[in-house]
């Protein structure tokens, strides 16, 4: 990229935070990725608004990222605007419809640790099985994150969405098309989620979060640099983890990159891993599961191409 292009960049986003060429593993759970044409990081939805437009206008790709925890990216790096949602963080409104029940609305930057956080403070029940998920609440109700024990789809209010134009809707919660792992037909950036939550005892809700968070930090290795869950669960039959573990795969390393010894569907970067070798290792899982079960796994990590 030339100096004039970098300057151009900046020149379009004027007031926002500009970064060409920027590493993304720097941004990335996972600690690898090539960089991006440019980097952009709004703080308000009038940011978001207003880089949708001038990549509309601009012909720009855009990419989303919220915390960098569920995406790959290639050591080549990826073309266009990357847009991180992580700076979005204007304050959250709780709203209160009845005695018993409580709107959240919260901008999509938070992470969800911090939203558990005031869940425990404040007592308001429903998000515990969150506990020890990774990222933002945006990226969280993109990817309909969960656990056997809920999902976003079950506290999920509405969704604030601003489209390429820069115009922003709210999608009632009836009206969201959520599946495993997924909220389908969204058109556009989620900048705010609404949560529908119930009034519970302070001490109640931190007891279930800490329980939740324990069992998660005693059988995932959530201190190693990866991406949480590599693989979907099959919707019939044995969780991905069990299936990559009866192959015998766990430990089973290509370059830096790791089958983890505690969770077997967790690829994990041990501290010299490139995408490359993440690529290769998730190639030879996939082989190995179908050779022995004949199960096709899904990638529940989104793999950016170039």
């Amino acid at each position: 990229m030339t100096e004039d292009t970098a300057k151009d960049y900046k020149t379009l986003f004027k007031g926002i935070e500009t970064l060409v060429s920027e590493p993304m593993a720097r941004h990335t759970s996972f600690g690898v990725g090539g960089p991006a044409e440019v980097l952009v990081l709004p703080e308000t939805k009038q940011d978001v608004a207003r880089i949708l437009r001038i990549c509309r206008e601009e012909r720009l790709k855009t990419i989303i990222v919220g915390g960098g925890t569920n995406i790959l990216v290639p050591d080549s790096g990826i073309a266009g605007v990357v847009i991180r949602l992580l700076k979005l963080k204007q304050k959250i409104v709780e709203n209160r419809p009845d005695s018993k029940k409580v709107l959240l609305d919260i901008p999509a930057g938070y992470s969800l640790a911090s939203v558990l956080r005031l869940c425990s403070k404040s007592g308001l029940e429903g998000a515990e099985f969150a506990a020890g998920i990774p990222g933002t609440i945006g990226g969280a109700v993109r990817m309909n994150a969960g656990t056997p024990t809920g999902s976003m789809s079950d506290i999920v209010a509405s969704v604030e969405v601003t489209d390429s134009s820069g115009e922003t809707n709210i999608i009632p919660g009836e009206h969201l098309d959520f599946s495993y792992r997924c909220l389908d037909s969204i058109n556009g950036v989620i900048t705010g989620v609404s949560l529908l939550l119930s009034r519970e005892d302070r001490k109640v809700v931190r007891k279930r979060i800490y329980r939740n968070y324990i069992r998660k930090k005693t059988t995932q290795p959530l201190l190693q640099k990866s991406a949480g869950c590599f693989f979907k669960n099959p919707v019939d039959g044995k969780p991905a983890g069990e299936l990559i573990e009866r192959c015998g795969l766990k430990g089973v390393k290509i370059g830096g990159a790791m089958v983890s010894p505690i969770h077997a569907n967790f690829i994990v970067n041990t501290g010299s891993a490139v995408s490359r070798d993440i690529l290769k290792l998730k190639d030879f899982i996939l082989k190995e599961v179908f050779r022995e079960f004949s199960i096709e796994l899904q990638p529940e990590v989104i793999i950016k191409d170039e």
